[in-house]
């Protein structure tokens, strides 16, 4: 089962309060920003593109970020756009499967399907002792242990 379709199963279109992991978010996304190139890289090569993931972190009219996942990625420029893969709670007038337009600075981490599952996904695996142990369990069989690829 991919990862999209356990969140579409179990309807988790609802945000998480990830305020008590904060610094623990802070470095999940740091990560995944390092690491941001190793997600270009296999998305170039990958002929289909449609599982390739994107995290951003959208301004909402409160003057805060939603964050939400996009897929069906294209390159334009220097810029990208991509459909937002859930529905979104403070983005007024956007529904999931809408296009967004974004530049790399709205890019907060990156998933990519490998043999093993999902890669990257930093802020999911932050996120999962938020979760109850069942739902964090059925996430982490999405997920690849680790969440870069081994090159052999």
């Amino acid at each position: 089962m991919s990862f999209w379709s356990f969140l579409k199963r179990n309807k988790a279109d609802t945000p998480i309060d990830t305020s008590e992991i904060r610094d623990r978010m802070i470095l999940a996304t740091a990560e995944a920003l390092e690491t941001l190139p190793l997600f270009w890289s296999r998305f170039d090569l990958a002929s289909n593109k449609y599982d390739f993931l994107l995290k951003l972190a959208l301004p909402t009219p409160d003057d805060g970020y939603e964050y939400v996942w996009v897929d069906w990625i294209a390159v334009i420029g220097d810029q990208y756009e991509a459909s937002l893969a859930n529905e979104p709670v403070n983005l007024p007038g956007r529904h999931a499967r809408d296009r967004v337009t974004f530049t790399q600075a709205e890019i907060i981490d990156w998933a990519y399907p490998a043999d093993a599952g999902y890669c990257g996904h930093f802020t999911t695996r932050a996120m999962l002792s938020l979760l109850d142990p069942k739902t964090a369990a059925e996430v982490k069989k999405t997920l690849a242990a680790n969440p870069i690829e081994s090159v052999n």
